[in-house]
């Protein structure tokens, strides 16, 4: 569905790949890698799996390790998060 999305951007804009196509299903800690692994879904609407942190962390994690980044504690600034890049506020 998102790759026909994608199609169908390019076939209207020259800034298709431009646009960030979010997946608007559920997304829980056992989906996230699965789902953040697809290339043409570039981020998804977290619901019910943002109320407990330690749901919402694993949910991060893997949608990170699915993009082939880590999440760390950046050391910056309690409670920030950082990707492979150092770019804290993940």
């Amino acid at each position: 569905m998102h790759a026909l999305l994608r199609q169908q951007l390019k076939a209207a804009t020259q800034k298709a790949d431009q646009m960030q196509i979010l997946y608007g299903g559920s997304v829980k800690p056992d989906n996230a890698a699965q789902l953040f692994a697809q290339p043409d879904i570039d981020g998804g609407l977290i619901g019910g799996a943002s109320l407990e942190a330690r749901s919402f962390l694993e949910l991060v994690t893997a949608a990170a390790a699915a993009r082939g980044s880590t999440i760390r504690d950046c050391g910056r600034s309690k409670g920030l998060l950082c990707d492979r890049d150092f770019s804290c506020g993940l």
